[in-house]
């Protein structure tokens, strides 16, 4: 193999790709070698004018193909995850996702977009030619495959089988899991939000496998205020029907959940549980049926705008007839509004608008050894109670004036007609 060239040698018209594709050593071992040889300067136009027509081509071996992406990916990786920012993810994402590349180079690149911090560099040490032998696939498999789709669904949807083997991987429903995945540990709100957009059987599993940490973990006043965020971060999501099917999952749900008590009664051993149900009865449903009426309401209101204006610039000086403008409005608005109808519907029907049972944690307090605590707990459970029937009421008034102001809408009526016949 020759030797890496020399400063002097090094200009950006100039450079090899070839001559650093060197299957001995490691690429970051390569990177850092590059940085200390390649003047600075040079480095975005190296990147750029050699590297990246050398990731695009089939023409060039995977060494090299492997190194040209990671010198483009790994240093913009580093600093930041905005694609704004990094020039170029979108071309190493595009040659990730090709059929027609070698599995093992696939997969070393999924790894260089997806894979996780913590581990990235860990990977990208050992040596090149290693990599391309036995790529990062017995590793992921491993270690790190569920963070490295985890990190993948924030972006893009996972097709069923990438799914399967994620929730596979979770085990939310499946109490003797050998698996040490811990979502908590690589995963935010917001980051759970990006996932729920387009995955809401795989957003469910990773709820499941979230208060299932949270129960198994170190007990502390920080177990509720974690769990709690990632529940409340799925309140702003869009009225559709992928977030509509994921909430109906939760709602249904009797998985076991840390209970939402006070800080006061943590100190007992004891980790009191509720069910997913239960939370997201508390900390989603009222608040996303909020958000969704302000959101179709805006919807309804700029379309209304934007079809005003377009008659104003067809014809000057003279105002639209207001029926015109509805018969417009419903062939826009109408779809959406059936949606959401739809789901409260089904919520009153399946009685999931209504508070959940607690009359697990009722058993729970009544069964502590301390009186004074069993009947402090009970009075808690006992507001929880009347805190959920406000909440329901609330809820319910606001659906009616929704159902009300959209009354033009057969299911707009229809809504309406039914939450009346509540008793």
């Amino acid at each position: 193999m020759a030797p890496a060239p020399g400063p002097a040698d090094v200009v950006s018209v100039r450079f090899d790709l070839a001559t650093w594709a060197d299957p001995e050593r490691s690429l970051s071992a390569l990177l850092d070698s590059f940085n200390e040889t390649v003047p600075g300067f040079d480095h975005f136009l190296i990147r750029y004018d050699h590297c990246l027509p050398v990731l695009l081509s089939d023409q060039h071996d995977d060494v090299q193909r492997a190194l040209a992406a990671y010198l483009c990916h790994a240093p913009y990786r580093k600093v930041t995850d905005d694609v704004q920012l990094h020039p170029f993810r979108d071309a190493v994402e595009e040659i990730a996702g090709r059929k027609t590349i070698d599995i093992k180079l696939k997969e070393l690149m999924q790894t260089l977009v997806f894979g996780p911090s913590e581990t990235f560099e860990s990977v990208f040490r050992r040596p090149l030619k290693e990599l391309l032998r036995h790529s990062p696939a017995e590793e992921i498999e491993s270690e790190l495959l569920e963070q490295v789709l985890l990190r993948k669904a924030t972006q893009q949807t996972l097709n069923m089988s990438q799914q399967r083997t994620l929730i596979a991987a979770l085990g939310s429903t499946n109490t003797t899991t050998t698996s040490t995945f811990s979502v908590q540990g690589g995963l935010s709100p917001a980051q759970l939000a990006l996932i729920a957009v387009n995955h809401p059987m795989l957003t469910t599993e990773i709820v499941l496998r979230i208060c299932r940490e949270a129960l198994d973990g170190p007990k502390s006043p920080q177990i509720e205020s974690d769990t709690k965020s990632f529940f409340e971060t799925l309140q702003s999501l869009a009225p559709t029907t992928k977030t509509f099917d994921l909430v109906t999952r939760l709602l249904r749900s009797n998985a076991a959940a840390p209970a939402p008590m006070h800080e006061a009664f943590l100190k007992d051993k004891t980790c009191f549980q509720t069910t997913v149900a239960h939370l997201a009865r508390l900390y989603v449903l009222g608040p996303l049926l909020s958000n969704s009426i302000r959101h179709l309401e805006l919807q309804e209101s700029e379309t209304e705008a934007q079809i005003v204006q377009e008659f104003h610039e067809q014809e000057p000086g003279l105002e639209p007839d207001r029926r015109q403008v509805d018969q417009q409005l419903d062939v826009v608005m109408a779809k959406d509004v059936a949606t959401f109808c739809h789901f409260v519907r089904s919520l009153v029907n399946s009685a999931l608008i209504f508070p959940p049972d607690l009359g697990s944690l009722r058993r729970q307090a009544s069964e502590c050894k301390s009186a004074l605590q069993a009947t402090n707990l009970l009075h808690e459970v006992e507001s929880m109670e009347a805190d959920l029937q406000s909440m329901t009421e609330a809820t319910l008034i606001e659906l009616k004036h929704f159902a009300l102001r959209f009354g033009r809408y057969r299911d707009g009526t229809r809504l309406y007609s039914e939450l009346n016949s509540l008793v």
